[in-house]
């Protein structure tokens, strides 16, 4: 025979073997999906005697054990087959002896034969798959249903029921994907919204020492909080004195200075960091670092007890006889607050404003009949008012498209308005000096100014009430006042100036000019005060108005956590809670604030 001839047959006979191979291979696959398991079985034994080299019947022998029951002795044979060098089936026993580890429990094994995997057939994609089935099989939630579970948690209304279940969620998948360090920092949010902040230390500490990772900033700023909740400022500050140092043109560190300094008794060092600090600040870092420094410098004036010691009711209620505040406009977002409406408008129309837009969010209290009364009463007041259709709490886009269209309106009355004031229904301005009261028509005539800048003043009643009082004052009604820590802004806007309020009102965007441009109100003794917790029937009403709201809203499921948190407890507790609420509140101001005199 030739050579050629001998390699030919050779060729041959290979062929011969693998169709042999694939003929049986193909028959067994048919006898086991019928079910026929001794068929299946008699057939591989005799493969395995008749090519007692060839490992697949090997391996199809292991697989049998599976198919009939017996996986410890499926597992001894994979495990054998796995370790034998140029076996072409070595990948596929490699991973279901992961497998059948896992589901015997020993999940550390299971990864530990993943990692092999890794190592020895890099380019295989396959393991991540198998990898997510142990992570089932260990009850380790995957990426995607823990974000679901972390994002529910986030929006509320939460129960702490919620926040556990995700906590322990998060902490399953976090304790086998270390290099995930997304999930690391929404874990350490979790702890530290759960009030776990010793653990949070312990969990952000991954995530924010990570070199190129995007959320490193924010990492070290929770792991900066968590620090400061287990009562250790030295180490807060070292990260926060890192972020500075790392991060100088992000306004993260204004607002961390704030926080870990004004917020302490510090704030004329606070003051003086932010006021070197802000002309480096990256353009759109500038707004927030602003809002920063203006807590600082209203907080400055809290601390001073200079407010304080000037208020008194007769003070605060509005002349009649204040000149107008010409250019000026406040446009008023309301819903159901009939009880106190009337006395807003009355009491701005007395500081000199003449210019109210006003959008009815589909009250049903009577507020249309308010606002046409007071378009009665004061017939030289230019009142635009519309019924508001849309429930969803969409207020800085709605605050925004207003803002517009009421600078249009006036236009055609022929009123420029050169600054509008974005208020709520509660919210009324005061001069809380007499002496003070035309800084504020100053500042509106300064081209330098572009923002004015308020602060709050929480008002409550001495004891709780069943109604609001509809004849007196509310300084009178509500005349225990207490500012909040930290101050919560409101702003006022140059029309013109390229800004827009952000939700709430208490912000602004479009912001990136100088300090100066920035009227900070309670440096020149005006301030806003609040009355938002006026009665039982009235919260009851906010609370189910507020929870709705935010519940009909896409785009906003991060904000309006308190209100939909409190529609929830309502809804569970009825006025048992509402009736608590009030209480709390009253018991809260009186407690931190003080009494306005006569």
């Amino acid at each position: 025979m030739k050579h050629g001839d001998a390699t030919g047959v050779r060729k041959e006979h290979g062929r011969t073997m693998q169709d042999q191979r694939d003929m049986a291979l193909a028959r067994l696959r048919h006898l086991r999906l019928d079910r026929m398991l001794p068929a299946a079985r008699e057939l591989v034994l005799e493969r395995r005697r008749s090519c007692p080299d060839d490992m697949t019947w090997q391996m199809e022998a292991a697989n049998q054990d599976l198919f009939e029951g017996d996986p410890d002795a499926a597992l001894a044979v994979f495990e054998a087959l796995a370790r034998i060098e140029g076996f072409g089936g070595a990948l596929e026993c490699l991973l279901k002896s992961a497998e059948l580890r896992a589901r015997r429990g020993d999940f550390t094994a299971a990864f530990d034969i993943l990692a092999t995997t890794r190592l020895k057939y890099p380019d295989y994609d396959g393991t991540d798959s198998v990898r997510r089935q142990i992570l089932l099989l260990a009850d380790v939630p995957q990426r995607g249903p823990i974000q679901d579970m972390v994002k529910a948690a986030r929006m509320g209304p939460t129960s702490i029921a919620t926040i556990s279940r995700a906590i322990e969620m998060l902490a399953g998948y976090t304790a086998h994907n270390g290099d995930d360090h997304e999930m690391a920092l929404e874990l350490g949010r979790l702890l530290r919204l759960a009030g776990r902040h010793a653990e949070a230390v312990s969990v952000l500490a991954s995530p924010a020492t990570a070199k190129g990772y995007a959320g490193r900033l924010e990492s070290m700023i929770e792991l900066a909080r968590a620090w400061e909740a287990v009562r250790n400022p030295g180490a807060a500050w070292d990260i926060v004195s890192t972020i500075g140092t790392e991060f100088p043109a992000h306004s993260a560190f204004s607002t961390l200075v704030v926080e870990f300094l004004a917020r302490r008794g510090r704030s004329a060092e606070a003051i003086g960091i932010l006021g070197r600090l802000y002309p480096g600040l990256e353009p759109g870092h500038r707004s927030p670092a602003l809002a920063a420094l203006a807590e600082a410098r209203a907080t400055r004036m809290f601390e001073a007890g200079l407010i304080p010691g000037k208020l008194s009711v007769s003070m605060l209620v509005a002349p009649a006889e204040a000149m107008p505040l010409v250019g000026a406009g406040i446009i008023i977002l309301t819903k159901d607050e009939a009880d106190i409406l009337m006395h807003n408008l009355v009491h701005h129309y007395r500081l000199g404003f003449r210019n109210f837009c006003l959008v009815d969010n589909q009250s049903h209290d009577g507020t249309a009949d308010c606002i046409a009364r007071f378009r009665a009463e004061y017939p030289d007041a230019l009142v635009f008012s519309c019924h508001d259709q849309i429930a969803g709490h969409y207020q800085a886009d709605k605050m925004g498209l207003f803002m517009d269209v009421f600078v249009g309106y006036a236009r055609l009355a022929g009123i420029t308005l050169d600054w509008l004031f974005f208020l709520d229904t509660d919210e009324l301005l005061a001069c809380i000096d007499r002496a003070d009261a035309e800084k504020l028509r100053i500042a509106m005539a300064d081209k330098t100014y572009d923002i004015i800048v308020f602060h709050w003043l929480l008002c409550a009643s001495p004891a709780p009430l069943r109604s609001t009082p509809s004849a007196s004052s509310p300084f009178e009604s509500f005349n225990v006042v207490e500012p909040t820590f930290p101050p919560t802004s409101k702003i006022a806007l140059r029309v013109g100036s390229g800004c827009r309020p952000t939700e709430g009102n208490h912000w602004i965007s479009g912001f990136d000019g100088d300090i100066a441009r920035a009227f900070i109100a309670a440096e020149h003794g005006w301030l806003m005060f609040h009355f938002t917790i006026r009665s039982f029937d009235q919260l009851r009403s906010k609370v189910v108005n507020g929870g709705r709201a935010f519940l009909d809203t896409s785009g906003l499921e991060t904000h309006g956590g308190h209100w939909k948190e409190r529609y929830a407890r309502y809804l569970d507790e009825g006025d048992a809670f509402i009736g608590q609420l009030l209480l709390d509140h009253v018991r809260s101001v009186r407690d931190g604030g003080f009494t306005l005199e006569p």
